[in-house]
């Protein structure tokens, strides 16, 4: 009975740093996520900043577009080349994405984040506003978060984002 005591003290003791913990690693893969989305956006072709891009996954960190006929795959500088051609090739001349939801759930050294996004793309004279979910997932060396994986999918004519994923 008194280990059993003393075990409940010691689990009720750790709590507050576990919570503790739980929070600057929710406040680290938040600045991660909110800094992947602003790599991604420029408000011209002059202010690209998405050479930086690689610096934020794993050394085999990959991108999955999910989306469409076939499932494209890049490793992180694949994508940065794939979106530098993409720019000039599609008459990009601004492009904004922002988060709009994002669940978070971690394990030890392992996080997912589903994160709902808006594009907004400015091509052609034309402004393209679309909506999707990126499923990331992380893991943590050296104190510090990457990515490993992230894959998306996005809002079509038969596929609309649920509700329980735009907002709590």
């Amino acid at each position: 009975m008194k280990n059993r005591n003393l075990t409940a003290l010691l689990v009720l003791a750790m709590i507050p740093a576990l919570y503790s913990h739980g929070q600057n690693d929710a406040v680290e893969l938040q600045k991660l996520i909110g800094k992947f989305y602003d790599v991604l956006s420029f408000s011209d072709t002059t202010t690209l900043k998405l050479d930086s891009l690689p610096a934020f996954f794993t050394r085999d960190g990959k991108l999955v577009a999910a989306f469409g006929k076939d499932i494209t795959t890049w490793t992180a500088p694949e994508f940065v080349g794939f979106i530098r051609k993409s720019i000039p090739a599609q008459g990009i001349t601004s492009r904004s994405e922002k988060e709009l939801f994002e669940k978070t759930e971690w394990f030890g050294n392992i996080a997912h984040v589903f994160s709902t996004y808006e594009l907004t793309v400015q091509a052609k004279g034309q402004k393209i506003t679309r909506r999707g979910i990126n499923s990331i997932q992380l893991v943590k060396q050296n104190d510090n978060w990457n990515i490993i994986s992230l894959t998306w999918d996005r809002e079509g004519d038969s596929l609309k984002l649920p509700s329980k994923y735009l907002h709590d």
